[in-house]
């Protein structure tokens, strides 16, 4: 029997933390923004943004009609499935790390 599991992309944001989360801080801080596609660690970042205190990271679309990425819940704040977004669905990978799920 096959299973979906988050396994691979908890590996790669575990991974990737040195670089994943200064880019996320800097986002939050609007020091910078995303706009275009840019590697940061083994993750193809294509936007970003800041939403109820919490960065989303987009790694683009998965699916027919969704948008999938990266949340960085930074110290302190609630978990992004307390701010309630309409057509998003979250997991939580390990420590200010979640995975998302954009769909309208």
């Amino acid at each position: 029997m096959f299973a979906r599991t988050d396994l691979p992309l908890t590996a790669r944001v575990f991974l990737s933390q040195h670089w994943l989360r200064p880019a996320a801080s800097s986002v939050l801080s609007e020091a910078s923004v995303i706009t275009d596609d840019r590697w940061v660690g083994l993750l193809r970042i294509s936007d970003a943004s800041v939403q109820a205190g919490v960065v989303y990271l987009s790694t683009g679309p998965c699916g027919f009609i969704a948008d999938c990425g990266l949340v960085y819940v930074p110290s302190g704040h609630a978990s992004p499935e307390a701010a309630g977004l309409r057509y998003y669905s979250h997991d939580h990978l390990f420590g200010p790390w979640w995975r998302y799920i954009y769909q309208d």
